[in-house]
């Protein structure tokens, strides 16, 4: 999903497609290798495990959990036109319950498949 934030208040810009990397409202600017987002931007996207991971302790309101939601603003994503790989920097959960392995920063590397973003790899 991604976010706008505007004058007009939030509005959701549709990422089922490859379309916003050419929604002015969305780009920063561009090049031969990569499109960089505008500050107003923050993308969100939410990790299904295959199996239910231990959550930090101190932290969570549940023992496990099964996803996670991450939000990253747009000056830390850029999309590589080279790789056709969406990159989200400095990514944070959403969520109180997070998990050890994931906690604040993480990237997630992206693939668009046919008709949705898929995690191609995440880095701590």
């Amino acid at each position: 999903m991604i976010i706008l934030k505007g004058a007009d208040g939030i509005q959701h810009i549709t990422a089922d497609t490859a379309a916003f990397l050419e929604d002015k409202r969305v780009i920063r600017s561009t090049n031969m290798d990569q499109v960089t987002f505008s500050p107003n931007i923050i993308f969100k996207v939410t990790l299904d495990f295959a199996e239910a991971m231990p959550c930090v302790p101190e932290i969570a309101v549940r023992e496990t959990t099964d996803w996670m939601l991450l939000s990253c603003a747009g000056t830390h994503a850029y999309y590589s036109t080279v790789d056709q790989r969406l990159v989200l920097q400095q990514c944070k959960a959403s969520l109180q319950s997070n998990i050890p392995e994931l906690e604040y920063p993480i990237s997630l590397v992206l693939r668009f498949d046919d008709d949705q973003w898929l995690v191609e790899c995440v880095r701590r």
